[in-house]
């Protein structure tokens, strides 16, 4: 890991809410996702329950589309984890959640 991937590290578990992905307590920044439909098909952002929601998590994180995921009693559905760079480096991912 890169000392800026440490760092978001630090940030990310200092800062997160609790959040079940897998059956797995996780810690992530989560928040409502602006301009999913970026990430999204037309057909999933018109399928999604409102609102859609985006988790930054560690860089080490295996989440994978697809996964369940439960924020505050909600049942999700991680529709995309997006590696966030930086110089080419891996600092974080974002997952995309949707109910």
């Amino acid at each position: 890991m890169s000392v800026l991937s440490d760092r978001a590290t630090t940030a990310i578990l200092a800062h997160a809410d609790d959040l079940t992905l897998a059956g797995v307590g996780r810690k992530a920044l989560v928040t409502m996702l602006g301009g999913a439909r970026a990430y999204l098909s037309d057909a999933e952002y018109e399928a999604a329950g409102r609102p859609i929601l985006g988790a930054v998590v560690p860089a080490s994180d295996t989440t994978t589309a697809g996964s369940s995921a439960n924020y505050l009693g909600r049942a999700l559905t991680v529709k995309r984890a997006i590696d966030l760079r930086w110089d080419g480096a891996t600092v974080a991912r974002l997952l995309v959640l949707v109910g």
